[in-house]
């Protein structure tokens, strides 16, 4: 990946509009605005350190705050600035996304800043004000400077006007909050999500994040502000930061429906993607050791994979994952990823998989080469497992290159190690860039560097675990932090929730791999798949589950992407969303979700066209919850128009899925 920004002359309709203005005196003061206005953003040279403000129709939005880097045991004085700012407007479509095409239209001005000392490198300051928010990075020329260049310090700052409530990024477990702005003690993560009043939101994340450390947010004292957190990086100059970005809206969804991280980072690099095709992803993992009502058990075998390929070829459904252990336990660093599985696996009371001789009746053998194939003449794509240990143990390149050759669609990334943030960074990048060379797809769990807009340059990365995904790590996620995650984790990127589970009374009794209730309504799982934006939306259920509800499936089958267009209609931090999709096809979708609060929606249909269409309405039964009969669920075939509105009844965790079609299309029955 380049480390400055760079364009695509044949995506871009350019009109440039360029200032330049020059001053050494320590007061100097200018100011960008976003396209629309509303925001503006002003910058000035105040004690030898440049600082900006943001206001907001035409009130203070962000208070001074600090800018720059340090590189040294003092801070450089700069005592002189120069700015360039331009105008520019363009649209790009990219490989797949929330909407079909996005506009990319900012403001932008870059403040090179100078002092007295030749030796110091000149550092610019580059600010971005868009509708949807702001941004600034850094870019350092050598000059007489040696390089590399160890950066031990963001001194970038957030200070905002008033306090809010916050929700941050927590790993793999509930994200921090809510919790008051100016009452926060220690470091947070992000992305951090803050709701300001009724009409007043932001998120702070970052975007281009190559050859660094990711950033975290330590509070200021008695502030209602942060300073960014870095682990120090070494840097090749010239040298560009990543953007340090705030998304702004009026509404929750404003954030989540906005383009300003993907509009930060560079244009898809791969030459040819059309390889690169986003889709539903059935998985086999939480179905080891579940028993089908016809007696099959479901394995980490030939057997039970072909009858995932088998149904996902009849349902149209584009992918299975098969996940940890298809070549031995993953742990083992003699399980050589390139070779097919030629022993059996046996999982323990406790979880533990513990491996033995194939016995002299093995009816049919691992050989993945050969699944990929019959996958392939299905027309299902098969994703393989794979995990740092094997990749520190074997030629990963060949690995990949091996994976080609069998023809399969992509890998899945588990338990990246890393010892600094920098080094995690470019591991990641150089794993999406090898998969790319090898035109794979790749999903990356287990703590995965942050979600940055980063897809636009490379599609082939679909999805991260960069939430709390249902059922993982032992536990399952509350329907609350569902709706939370939705509003912080999934503003910064695809996020592979890992929901879809039909069989839900009884799952972890029957389901060994599924280790407790899951908290949620049969239509809350389906909804969730859609309004989780995922380039790979993995649903972790058995065919025979989702089989015995042809209704909701259909819901789940018409997902087809590349999404043409996503808007989140309503929503609340923590409590609800309303999101609407069009898929690849024209077919509209539309899901709710609540948190442990029953809720009744109005959702005014002004979306769609001028002919009338025919609407499948999957709604909670009135028995409903996300404790006890979660299964329950009414359907209805209806016909809808524009400027009529539907009343949708979600029962306490649950949901309602609507599918739309001309009425020349089947939608399936009333039941």
């Amino acid at each position: 990946m380049s480390s400055f920004p760079h364009v695509n002359a044949r995506s871009l309709r350019t009109l440039p509009v360029v200032l330049f203005l020059g001053c050494n005196c320590a007061n100097a003061e200018s100011r960008i605005q976003s396209p629309d206005g509303r925001l503006s953003l002003t910058w000035e040279l105040k004690d030898h350190g440049l600082t900006y403000q943001v206001d907001r129709d035409d009130e203070t939005f962000v208070s001074e705050s600090q800018t720059g880097l340090r590189w040294g045991p003092k801070t450089v004085k700069w005592d002189s600035l120069d700015a360039k700012i331009e105008t520019e407007k363009a649209t790009w479509e990219p490989v797949w996304g929330k909407n079909k095409s996005i506009l990319d239209h900012y403001q932008q001005a870059s403040v090179s800043l100078g002092s007295e000392n030749p030796a110091d490198p000149k550092l610019t300051v580059i600010f971005r004000v868009y509708d949807e928010g702001f941004a600034l990075r850094y870019q350092i020329e050598q000059g007489d400077h040696s390089s590399p260049l160890v950066i031990l310090e963001d001194l970038t700052e957030f200070n905002f006007s008033q306090s809010g409530t916050a929700w941050s990024y927590n790993g793999e477990a509930p994200n921090v909050g809510p919790e008051p702005l100016n009452q926060i003690e220690t470091t947070r993560r992000l992305p951090m999500t803050i709701q300001f009043d009724e009409e007043s939101f932001a998120t702070i994340a970052e975007a281009h994040l190559d050859d660094f450390s990711w950033m975290d947010l330590r509070p200021q004292e008695a502030t209602n502000g942060f300073q960014v957190g870095i682990e120090k990086s070494s840097v090749k100059l010239p040298f560009a930061s990543p953007w340090r970005a705030m998304l702004i809206a009026d509404t929750a969804g404003g954030l989540v429906d906005a383009n300003l991280l993907e509009n930060l980072n560079p244009p898809c690099a791969i030459e040819d993607p059309s390889w690169v095709k986003p889709g539903l992803t059935f998985w086999d993992w939480r179905t080891w050791g579940y028993v089908a009502p016809d007696g099959f058990e479901y394995g980490l075998d030939m057997a039970s994979w072909k009858r995932f390929i088998d149904f996902a070829s009849a349902k149209e459904v584009p992918y299975l994952l098969l996940d940890a252990n298809w070549y031995g336990p993953e742990f083992d660093p003699e399980m050589d990823p390139k070779v097919s599985r030629d022993h059996l696996l046996k999982q323990l009371p406790s979880g533990e998989i513990v491996r033995s001789p194939a016995p002299p009746n093995w009816d049919e053998a691992i050989d993945v080469p050969a699944l990929i194939k019959y996958g392939q003449e299905r027309g299902v794509g098969i994703f393989l497992y794979i995990n740092d240990k094997a990749r520190i143990n074997y030629d990963f390149e060949e690995t990949l290159a091996t994976y080609q050759a069998w023809g399969a669609a992509g890998i899945k990334y588990g338990f990246m190690t890393g010892t600094n943030r920098q080094g995690k960074v470019n591991k990641t990048n150089e794993i999406i860039r090898l998969c790319a060379k090898y035109k794979l797809m790749c999903n990356f769990h287990d703590g995965p560097i942050p979600p940055n807009g980063d897809y636009r340059t490379w599609p082939n990365c679909t999805t991260r675990e960069y939430c709390h995904a249902q059922a993982d790590a032992k536990r399952s996620f509350t329907p609350s932090t569902f709706n939370t995650s939705i509003f912080v984790n999934m503003v910064v990127g695809p996020i592979d929730m890992n929901n879809g589970m039909f069989a839900l009374e009884g799952a972890e009794k029957d389901r060994p791999r599924v280790f407790e209730a899951i908290p949620s309504t049969i239509v809350g799982e389906c909804a969730r798949i859609l309004a989780t934006f995922s380039g790979q939306s993995i649903v972790l259920d058995a065919p025979e589950s989702f089989g015995a509800h042809p209704e909701l499936f259909s819901f789940l089958s018409a997902q087809k992407q590349p999404w043409q267009d996503s808007t989140t209609i309503a929503g609340e931090i923590g409590n609800y969303i309303v999101m609407r999709r069009t898929a690849a096809d024209g077919t509209i979708l539309l899901a709710a979700t609540t948190n442990e609060e029953p809720r009744e929606l109005v959702v005014p249909l002004d979306f769609l066209g001028a002919q009338p269409m025919e609407a499948l309405i999957i709604q909670d039964g009135e028995d409903a919850s996300y404790l006890k009969n979660q299964e329950s669920y009414e359907t209805e075939v209806r016909p809808v128009r524009s400027g009529e509105s539907l009343t949708l009844k979600l029962a306490a965790g649950g949901g309602a899925c609507v599918l739309f079609r001309s009425p020349s299309k089947e939608l399936g029955s009333s039941r």
